[in-house]
């Protein structure tokens, strides 16, 4: 007599090939669709400001995700991560790096996506909403590159906690900059693995905190998907 009982590793191995399967469905459908706007990472927009006509316009497009030029950032990553008066107040997670061009596969969610200059020379992409940014896990890992979360002053003395494969880890924000230590990660030898960063403030003189923030990075073979939850 015929039994449809399975051995439990049987189970198991179908279980987990069903598992990866979903996972590179749902990597494909990320990439194929933002990618039909831009093959080439970022692109001018055909609105793009009054740069002249320089390559990537005032107000480019990076994949699906229209942008607008902040100089600001600069200030926030570069020169003066400490200064929580720069620009626009609302927090912003920023990938910073050479060659952003072509080094960002796609990127897509609610507009605007910001950039630090025009031109096609951007070296920051941040993102004050939803959204998702999809690079190679070896740029990732290439020394110059970082993740970071730029908060205003409420958010000083809070927490950065990471879960994830990659284990455990709790630092406190000090200054107005957290780094987001993704390089590490990048060069694992593992082929799947991701970390879940939440950005947490310190409770307010009434005793709550602001609504957390959370980062999201998932690496699959030689690709990372960082998405942005404000």
């Amino acid at each position: 007599m015929k039994t449809n009982s399975q051995h439990p590793a049987t189970k198991g191995r179908k279980q987990a090939s069903a598992l990866l399967m979903a996972i590179l469905g749902g990597l494909a459908l990320l990439m194929i669709a933002p990618m039909g706007t831009s093959q080439s990472g970022l692109s001018s927009n055909a609105e793009g400001g009054t740069s002249g006509g320089t390559e990537g316009g005032d107000n480019p497009v990076v994949g699906s995700l229209p942008c607008v030029v902040d100089p600001s950032l600069d200030l926030k990553f570069f020169q003066n991560a400490n200064n929580s008066t720069a620009g626009p107040l609302a927090p912003v997670m920023g990938l910073v790096g050479p060659q952003l061009r072509t080094e960002v596969q796609t990127a897509s969610g609610t507009p605007n996506g910001r950039v630090n200059r025009g031109g096609g020379v951007h070296t920051i992409l941040g993102l004050t909403k939803s959204g998702t940014i999809v690079v190679s896990r070896d740029y990732l890992a290439t020394a110059g590159v970082a993740l970071s979360q730029w908060v205003p002053d409420e958010f000083q003395g809070g927490t950065v906690t990471m879960t994830g494969s990659f284990g455990f880890s709790k630092t406190i924000i000090i200054g107005n900059l957290a780094k987001l230590p993704v390089d590490g990660m990048a060069s694992s030898p593992a082929v799947v693995g991701d970390a879940w960063f939440t950005i947490q403030s310190p409770p307010a003189p009434g005793g709550q905190a602001s609504p957390p923030l959370r980062v999201h990075v998932v690496f699959f073979g030689n690709l990372a998907t960082i998405s942005f939850m404000p």
